[in-house]
């Protein structure tokens, strides 16, 4: 099965995370996202069998799921300019990525704001990206 199309206007949250943010635990609360996808998709193959063929029947949808950061060490004067006074790193989720964080209560620290594929920065570091299988609720 292909991966999920990548388009330029899909939508992106913009996480910011202070020093504050960073000590209290929630950066490290957030890469559990990639173990919260896997157990979710072990629970989807243990109702269906195999995801791919799951999909197919349409009891499934695959999806992409992405976080990038920028910071200071990966930066293409974007963070600098616009984030640095506030955050220690910036991330970019997309909107799988999101609204999987909140299923699962993984609590981020509040979106700064919304941007497309297309307004990322041109430079950025990955912190995940992988398919994802979700619950068909159409």
């Amino acid at each position: 099965m292909p991966e999920p199309e990548l388009r330029s206007d899909d939508v992106f949250h913009i996480i910011g995370y202070t020093g504050q943010d960073i000590l209290d635990g929630a950066l490290l609360h957030s890469m559990k996202l990639s173990d919260h996808n896997l157990k979710m998709m072990d629970s989807l193959n243990q109702l269906f069998g195999s995801l791919p063929i799951a999909a197919r029947r349409g009891l499934v949808v695959n999806k992409q799921i992405e976080v990038y950061f920028v910071d200071a060490f990966v930066d293409d004067g974007t963070f600098r300019k616009a984030y640095s006074k506030k955050y220690q790193t910036v991330h970019f989720y997309n909107d799988t990525a999101f609204r999987l964080s909140n299923q699962c209560q993984i609590r981020l620290p509040p979106v700064i704001k919304k941007l497309n594929r297309a307004e990322l920065p041109r430079r950025f570091g990955t912190s995940m990206r992988g398919e994802c299988y979700i619950l068909n609720e159409s």
